[in-house]
């Protein structure tokens, strides 16, 4: 017999955010607990809006599986005399466990024998589980941040007001604080009255849509894309694609309703960059665009509530945005006339850390480091664009339109850079310096865009690691761990031939005087950082964790070797005698870490057929490897290393490498000391599992 298991948790609105993560975080405790009692079930499916959380759980087994349990007792010499009978510590365990000293049985450990005996747990009903295991479940879900309310000593993310709990059409009695579970629900807020007899888990959906509420959120979101989509076309163009306000908007809303809003031409003339945030970040509107993406004058809203007269929606929508807007063209006309060498000047007097200066330091920092970058990058025509945009990328910063909405920044300085006649290299450069702005965000698409952003980014980890700001756990208030993926990801979309140790060596010079740089522990810990990071990056990828350890043993200072070698690696275990070959090499690493290499290879002490044979092949792979590294093509090179291994393995068959000989000995082992760094500069084969 099966049934289903029903949870709903009523409350007050959360926070759009805090809807998937919880809906997440319940159905994975719930699979745990139910596997953990030994409760079979078989699908799960969350359902949630901002003032309901639910779960159900279909075809849950009504009772726990038996479980045959052994315990263990006293040793067998405690257990039984000289001649073969029962002491009183083995009558005694039979007793304690409600069994006959008959049914003892032997059993071989570790430490020796012991008795024991299998004892049939019989499963209880999983009703009478459920209780404790939904109570629990209730408590136990995670959130960004929870609150207490009135003297009840509970923790969740809003008031719980309401519980429906069932399995199959019977109630499941608990309580939490003074909430007591029932079959009861309740519609929208403004458009139900009254409460909602749940029938059951399978009618829960229908019964709430009779009540104003979708509780399914990727229903809501397939309404509101529907719906803005259709309005957006009434009126000749379409929606500006929005994904984080396609994720959000189903969080915010239990009923949705598109409503479409005009906006006044006038606004227009702002860049469509501010008028785009001003509604997404302050309103949540969509904005609409034509064929040619210009933005035309409306906006599309997602209103809660389907009211009797839907234009009073629309008047008070407008009406907002009319004031956000009006202040975003005052704020744009009036910085339009300071010119951004004036900006950049005020930057003086804000303050990027205590101890690293102010932001004018810091903009100063960035025109000498991107200029070291381009010109070891063989990038000096660009060294005058880099100059320039770092003057003034940061100049933004004080002006009246990004203090209004600080989400502009970058953006407001390139449309200051173009209405002041700069070059479109220097206007672009701007924003770009700014990305990526989340680990898989987009990347520069200029090469002084990506220059500028990495002579950013490894001045703000070098500076906040010189002063103590180190990530830890969480914390990571100056987002460090995405500056250093930033710095990698575009290294690697360029195919910069930087290394990060000269990064490091280039920032740590310009930030002299204000922290003490001069520790080479500092170094390594920065570069430790990244190697991280770049583990991070490469294990989130699907490589495995023993692959990336070996191409980053011998890689993890040029963020470029490493991605192409780990590509490479990758297919290069495709190859059939991968594991032979990884095997062959891993015998040379142990020979040569058990020997003083001190003598260079003499070709003329080469007695054996083998051993010249393999020096043969080994002056032949120097020459291909190297040709092939200085192309990037590292699963050539592999490849052509893996070619040693036959008389690698004909070398050790027919050759005593710790002859009696010194001179012979050494001649041997210097060898094989240079194939094993032969295929150690490519990566370190006694990482890979075999």
């Amino acid at each position: 017999m099966t049934a289903d298991l029903f949870l709903e948790i009523g409350m007050e609105e959360i926070p759009a955010g805090f809807l998937t993560m919880s809906l997440d975080a319940m159905e994975n405790i719930l699979r745990q607990r139910l596997d953990a009692a030994r409760i079979h079930y078989g699908s799960i499916k969350t359902l949630g809006t901002p003032r309901r959380l639910a779960i159900i759980a279909y075809g849950l087994a009504d009772k726990q599986e038996d479980i045959q349990n052994e315990i263990t007792g006293p040793p067998v010499k405690a257990a039984y005399d000289k001649s073969g009978n029962p002491t009183k510590a083995a009558l005694g365990f039979a007793k304690s466990h409600g069994v006959e000293v008959d049914a003892l049985k032997t059993i071989a450990t570790e430490k020796g024998e012991y008795i024991f005996i299998k004892k049939l747990e019989k499963g209880r009903h999983t009703f009478d589980i459920l209780q404790d295991l939904l109570l629990n479940l209730i408590m136990d879900i995670p959130f960004p941040k929870s609150m207490r309310w009135n003297s009840i000593n509970i923790h969740f993310a809003r008031p719980i007001q309401w519980i429906a709990a069932l399995f199959n059409t019977k109630i499941i009695p608990f309580t939490i604080g003074n909430i007591n579970s029932g079959d009861k629900s309740y519609g929208h807020r403004f458009m139900s009255h009254g409460p909602i007899k749940i029938t059951g888990p399978g009618d829960y959906e229908s019964l709430l849509k009779k009540g104003f509420v979708i509780p399914d959120p990727e229903e809501r979101r397939e309404i509101i894309i529907k719906q803005a989509s259709e309005l957006a076309e009434k009126q000749g163009g379409r929606l500006v694609d929005d994904p984080k306000l396609k994720e959000e908007l189903p969080g915010i809303v239990e009923y949705p309703t598109a409503v479409c809003g005009r906006i006044d031409k006038k606004y227009l003339e702002l860049p469509d960059q501010v008028l785009i945030m001003s509604m997404r970040e302050h309103q949540r509107y969509f904005a609409v665009e034509d064929k040619d993406n210009n933005l035309l004058p409306y906006f599309i809203t997602i209103a809660n509530t389907r009211a009797k007269d839907m234009s009073i929606i629309t008047m008070g929508n407008e009406r907002v945005l009319r004031a956000r807007l009006e202040d975003a063209i005052f704020f744009f006309n009036e910085d339009k006339k300071i010119p951004l060498d004036i900006m950049a000047d005020k930057l003086n007097s804000v303050v990027f850390h205590t101890k690293l200066g102010t932001v004018s330091e810091k903009a100063a920092r960035l025109r000498t480091n991107a200029r070291i970058i381009a010109e070891h990058l063989k990038k000096e025509d660009m060294v005058k664009t880099l100059e320039r945009a770092a003057k003034i990328c940061k100049a933004d910063l004080v002006s009246g339109m990004v203090g209004e909405f600080p989400l502009l920044q970058g953006v407001m300085g390139r449309e200051y850079a173009l209405i002041q006649k700069e070059s479109p290299a220097v206007a672009d450069a701007i924003p770009e310096h700014y990305l990526p702005l989340h680990t898989k965000g987009r990347l520069p698409l200029t090469l002084p865009g990506a220059i500028l952003s990495i002579a950013d980014k490894i001045d703000t980890i070098c500076g906040c690691f010189a002063v103590g700001l180190i990530p830890s756990g969480t914390a990571d208030p100056y987002a460090l761990r995405r500056q250093a993926v930033g710095i990698i990801n575009i290294i690697i979309d360029k195919k910069f031939d930087l290394e990060i140790s000269m990064l490091i060596e280039i920032a740590l010079e310009r930030l002299k005087g204000k922290a003490d740089i001069s520790s080479d522990d500092l170094k390594k810990q920065i570069s430790g950082f990244f190697r991280t990071r770049l583990q991070y990056l490469f294990q989130s990828n699907g490589h495995a964790v023993d692959f990336v350890d070996a191409v980053l043993e011998t890689s993890h200072n040029r963020p470029l070797d490493a991605f192409q070698k780990i590509n490479a690696l990758a297919g290069f275990r495709e190859n059939k005698g991968f594991e032979l070959v990884a095997g062959t090499f891993k015998r040379v690493a142990n020979i040569i870490r058990k020997q003083d290499v001190q003598t260079d290879m003499d070709d003329s002490l080469f007695l054996e057929p083998a051993e010249q044979n393999l020096y043969k092949h080994y002056m032949i792979a120097c020459r291909d490897v190297q040709k092939a590294n200085s192309k990037g093509d590292f699963l050539n090179a592999m490849e052509t290393v893996s070619r040693l291994r036959e008389p690698v393995d004909t070398f050790f068959d027919h050759v005593l490498v710790m002859a009696d000989n010194p001179e012979i000995k050494n001649n041997r082992v210097a060898l094989l000391k240079a194939i094993h760094d032969l295929f150690g500069n490519l990566l370190d084969f006694t990482r890979i599992t075999t």
